[in-house]
Formats: C-alpha cells, sequence, structure tokens
C-alpha cells in the first residue's frame, strides 16, 4: 500500500493484480457535498424570490398550465 501527503490532501494507492475480478473497499464513508441545512435555506430563498416576482407589480408572470 502507498500512503501520500500533500498540503491539502491525502493520497492512498494499492497494486491489484490484472487477473482480479472484484474489489470490496470496507470501512469506506462519503460526506455530502451540501448538508440539509444548506438546502434549507436555499428552497426558503427560492421561494422568497418566487414571493417577491408575484408580489411585484413590475414584473408579471405569466402562468403555464
Amino acid at each position: 500500500m502507498i500512503l501520500m501527503k500533500f498540503t491539502n490532501d491525502h493520497v492512498i494507492g494499492f497494486f491489484i493484480h490484472e487477473d482480479n475480478e472484484n474489489m470490496n473497499i470496507i470501512g469506506a464513508s462519503v460526506s455530502p457535498e451540501f448538508g440539509t441545512i444548506t438546502v434549507m435555506i436555499f428552497r426558503v430563498s427560492i421561494l422568497e424570490v418566487i414571493y417577491y416576482l408575484r408580489r411585484s407589480s413590475d414584473i408579471s408572470l405569466t402562468r403555464i398550465n
């Protein structure tokens, strides 16, 4: 196994034989890029923009059914 450390990252490498068909990686986890709070803030801000545009007298949105 190869372990290298850069200024901001860590790299783990390993050798795989050519005749190997399957590989299991155990203990790995993925952290989401956007958390739940970020998604909620994004939704609320979109709803506020829609509300403002509908209440604005200068801008009229046409509704398509």
